[in-house]
């Protein structure tokens, strides 16, 4: 599906254009306006159409801009030699990511205003309509040995890139979920998807691919749409969060945190997840295999499985396995 980016740009001032005007400036006719603002309507952007004045757009609108977000990196980091791709549509960041590791250098990275099938952990579909999030996929390489709790550390530097920008309150669920609490309601804000596969045909090393989604303008009419209370950044940090300085500010802590991840493992994170760990010291049940337990949950350890105090002791769960909810 073609995205009309002329007629957005036309828009973005959030002022009313008649068709007829916006049809003179872009060269269409009246009819193929409409229809362009239908599309944009579908891919979740909010416009007004009023008859006698025109079409205008709702919310304000902020084009991903590489060159914004490489120029909101620290200079170390805006000369290196990753690649920084920005796609207007794509099935899922993290597929085209992995499509395109051939040859490609630790935190290449991968954008997109909209993902048409964009995935959560166990395979389900993760919301993305078009311009309102960040949905950025970066590629590292690693030993197969260094893998393990990695979306812990990543929640952890998504999580503080949040906060850098104004965002209070930013909770992470074990394995791999960022929420905001408020009035004890967990209100999703995003997700992470951590993909693995082997590097060249060498087992000890390995291609991770890290996929991240982040609400940050959820319109009433999107949040209505998904089956879970939601919440995105503009709402936490009270202000409008530009999603280019929140796009740099995720791809630096993430660059930094890598190779640190990779020689010293979970330790460094550790203390940093449990401070923001949702379930901290809380009854939960964990289902597993069809079957649930149901204990306190005191953390992570070392790997980053989950450490869940039950009735016959202290037991571990692994991310992959189970999923974890609050006791009622």
């Amino acid at each position: 599906m073609a995205v009309p980016l002329d007629l957005l740009d036309l828009l973005r001032d959030r002022h009313f254009h008649s068709g007829r005007t916006l049809g003179h400036e872009l060269g269409i006719a009246r009819t193929t306006v409409w229809k362009h603002v239908k599309s944009l309507q579908r891919m979740g952007l909010e416009i007004h159409a009023v008859r006698g004045r025109g079409y205008r757009l709702a919310r304000h609108f902020e084009a991903l801009d590489p060159m914004a977000i490489r120029a909101a990196l620290p200079t170390q980091l805006q000369d290196a030699a990753f690649g920084l791709t920005v796609l207007n549509q794509v099935d899922s960041t993290n597929t085209w990511l992995a499509e395109h590791a051939s040859g490609a250098a630790d935190g290449t990275t991968c954008i997109a205003e909209q993902q048409l099938a964009g995935r959560g952990r166990g395979g389900r579909s993760w919301a993305s309509p078009f311009g309102r999030n960040v949905y950025l996929s970066m590629l590292w390489r690693m030993p197969v040995r260094a893998v393990s709790g990695l979306s812990i550390a990543v929640g952890v530097c998504v999580a503080e890139a949040c906060e850098a920008l104004g965002a209070s309150a930013v909770s992470l669920k074990w394995p791999n979920d960022l929420l905001a609490v408020r009035d004890d309601v967990r209100h999703k804000l995003g997700g992470i998807l951590v993909d693995v596969s082997s590097d060249d045909g060498y087992t000890s090393r390995c291609v991770v691919i890290i996929g991240i989604g982040l609400n940050v303008d959820m319109s009433n009419s999107l949040r209505s749409s998904i089956n879970q209370p939601v919440s995105d950044l503009n709402e936490l940090a009270a202000k409008r969060v530009s999603r280019n300085a929140l796009t740099a500010q995720v791809m630096e802590r993430l660059m930094q945190a890598m190779p640190e991840f990779e020689s010293e493992g979970l330790a460094p994170f550790r203390a940093r997840f449990l401070k923001r760990d949702v379930n901290l010291n809380r009854l939960v049940q964990v289902e597993q295999g069809g079957s649930l337990r149901s204990g306190l949950a005191r953390g992570i350890d070392d790997s980053g499985a989950l450490m869940v105090e039950t009735s016959d002791g202290m037991t571990r769960f692994f991310s992959g396995d189970v999923s974890l909810r609050a006791a009622t």
